[in-house]
């Protein structure tokens, strides 16, 4: 899900050890798999890593299992992964780059690593689509309005894809960049919207994603969700239980993991599906009175 959701799996490196674990020096490393499987899209991403101390700063270079086998089976056959080098390390993508994902379908991850074999299944839901995108342009309206409720500026999409929630993801897609999308073009740069970001000082602090997670098939526009002005994406997914868990496992959990939320047998993480849909919208700065 882009990489908002996917990065904030850093976090386990410090999550896995609790009150009455060993102490770090003999902290077992964990392998941790996180597979994300996206209808009509080609099968990608997917990390298989190892668990790191308390001791340690987390980088997901040195903790990459290179050598994992990873395969998807679905009703049409398996589907073989390889390696492939990235920035974080390295991922394991699908062979086949032409397969896509298909909607109500049950996938099956199977994972060889260092000994160990892991498993898990998903079905992903069905598609959706919007019923009233974002607006193309937002004025924000300065922060002691930024409460206020307008009707006209409410999205909403369809229930067609079978699921209770929804997470929906604002990204700021240029942090410098402002004056350039305006007509005519200003060599007026972009900056975040307050001083005091509420994950200042957290592993989010330069993300440049929020995501939240409602219950309903519409949202009021949240200004709260906007960390910059200028050029942003909202995407909304669709998620299965496997992927919905591991947000609430990864972003609502404080400083405590809960394995329960996992959906890997044999080790720890998600594999999980969704369907998203996608729509841009720049958000303009105030106008000062």
């Amino acid at each position: 899900m882009r990489h908002s959701l996917i990065l904030a799996v850093m976090l386990l490196g410090t999550l896995l050890v609790g009150c009455g674990d060993p102490i770090p020096q003999d902290y077992t490393p964990e392998i941790v798999v996180e597979a994300y499987l996206f209808v009509d899209e080609p099968i990608r991403g997917v990390r298989v890593y190892t668990s790191q101390s308390l001791a340690d700063s987390f980088q997901f270079s040195r903790a990459m299992i290179r050598s994992a086998e990873v395969t998807i089976t679905s009703p049409d056959g398996v589907i073989p992964l390889r390696f492939v080098d990235d920035s974080l390390g390295g991922r394991f993508d699908a062979i086949d780059t032409s397969i896509r994902v298909k909607p109500t379908t049950k996938y099956e991850l199977l994972v060889k690593a260092s000994g160990q074999t892991l498993t898990s299944t998903t079905i992903t839901p069905n598609r959706f689509a919007w019923v009233t995108p974002p607006k193309p342009e937002l004025l924000y309206p300065g922060f002691g309005s930024e409460t206020a409720y307008q009707d006209s500026l409410i999205i909403r999409w369809s229930l067609d894809a079978g699921v209770k929630q929804w997470l929906i993801s604002v990204t700021c897609e240029d942090t410098s960049g402002y004056g350039q999308y305006l007509t005519p073009p200003t060599s007026d740069t972009n900056r975040r919207i307050r001083d005091e970001e509420r994950d200042d000082g957290t592993a989010f602090e330069f993300e440049t994603t929020r995501m939240f997670f409602i219950q309903f098939n519409q949202s009021p526009t949240a200004w709260q969700a906007f960390k910059w002005y200028g050029k942003h994406r909202v995407e909304i997914y669709a998620p299965d239980p496997n992927l919905f868990n591991w947000f609430k496992a990864t972003r609502l959990s404080g400083a405590s993991y809960n394995p329960l939320l996992g959906s890997i047998k044999g080790g720890i993480g998600v594999f999980g599906s969704a369907y998203r849909i996608s729509s841009p919208t720049f958000l303009f700065k105030e106008v000062k009175k």
